[in-house]
C-alpha cells in the first residue's frame, strides 16, 4: 500500500506518472542526439582518413605515371634525334669511298 492515500485511491494519477516517468523528454532526447551526432562524427573521421590516404595514393600513381611519360618523350626525341642524323651520316660516309 502506498504511503499516500491520495494514489491508492486515484490509480490514474499514478498511471499518468509512470507514463511520464518513461515518456522521451528534453534531457532523454538530447543525450540520444549526442550519442547519434558523436557515432556520426566518429565514421566521418574515419572516412576522411581513408580519402586522405587514397589521395596520397592517387598523387604518387600520378607522379608515376609523369615520370613514365618524361621517359617516353625523351626516349622518341632521342630516336627521332637519331633517325635524323642517321642519313646524314651515312651519306658522308658514301662520300669519302
Amino acid at each position: 500500500m502506498s504511503r499516500n492515500p491520495l494514489y491508492t485511491t486515484h490509480r490514474d494519477i499514478l498511471d499518468e506518472i509512470e507514463v511520464a516517468a518513461n515518456a522521451p523528454g528534453p534531457a532523454k532526447d538530447l543525450a540520444a542526439r549526442v550519442s547519434e551526432l558523436e557515432v556520426e562524427i566518429a565514421m566521418l573521421r574515419t572516412e576522411a582518413r581513408r580519402h586522405a590516404e587514397e589521395k596520397r595514393m592517387l598523387a604518387t600513381e600520378n607522379l608515376a605515371l609523369l615520370y613514365r611519360a618524361r621517359v617516353a618523350e625523351d626516349q622518341l626525341a632521342f630516336c627521332r634525334r637519331r633517325s635524323t642524323a642517321t642519313p646524314a651520316a651515312e651519306t658522308t660516309i658514301r662520300l669519302r669511298r
